[in-house]
Order: C-alpha cells, then structure tokens, then sequence
C-alpha cells in the first residue's frame, strides 16, 4: 500500500507544479505561444544587460560602431523571423514561431556580444 501512496503524492506534486508553471508542459497553442513569448522577453532582457556592459567596456570611440551594428542586426533578426514561420502563415503557430526564432536569435546575439567584453579583456 505504500507504494501507491507515494506514488499519489508524486503524481499529485507534479501536477501542482506543472499548474504552477505552465510552460514546463504547455498544452494548448495558446500556452505554447505564451511561453515562447516569455522564453523571447528573457532573452531580450539578457541581451540588453549584455548590451550594456558591452557599451560600458568599449572605448569611446567603439560605442557609435556598436549602436549601429546593433540597429542592424535587430532589422536583420526580424526580417529573418518573419520569414522563418512562412509555411504557418496566417496560422495558429506564426506568433510562436516568430516568438522562438527571436528567442534563439537574441540568444545567439547575446553570446557574441559577451565575446566581444572577453575578447578585449585578454
């Protein structure tokens, strides 16, 4: 009988903390769009950190470079992922879609631009 008691506590432990956290099981196409939304804020909130101490690092004469580049690979980053989704267009799923590529672009983005702080620290 034990057994089936933790069992019933671990069942029940999981459930509560998946309804705590949606995003650690998504089921509907609204949660899934939520969380990539929410997966894309984080990793837009990291890269402005990032950014940041980037701008905070570099010489004077590096900042204006840096804006400018930035202002691209923003203009760059989203004209890709309005075109990453083009098979769900019009869909359900082109919001979340869009959602996960700018999440993983600005992740890829933010992983250079702390390269960048490293590279000038040695």
């Amino acid at each position: 009988m034990l057994p089936y008691w933790i069992a019933l506590v671990l069942t029940l432990t999981a459930a509560a903390a998946s309804a705590a956290d949606p995003c650690r099981d998504p089921q509907t196409q609204a949660e899934m769009t939520r969380c990539a939304g929410e997966d894309y804020a984080r990793a837009d909130r990291e890269l402005n950190a990032v950014y940041a101490q980037v701008r905070t690092a570099l010489p004077e004469a590096e900042r204006e470079r840096l804006k400018l580049a930035q202002r691209a690979w923003i203009a760059s980053r989203d004209a890709d992922c309005e075109l990453e989704p083009y098979g769900a267009r019009g869909g359900s799923m082109e919001p979340m879609l869009m959602a996960a590529c700018k999440a993983d672009r600005t992740a890829q983005r933010t992983k250079w631009l702390k390269s960048l702080v490293e590279e000038g620290a040695r």
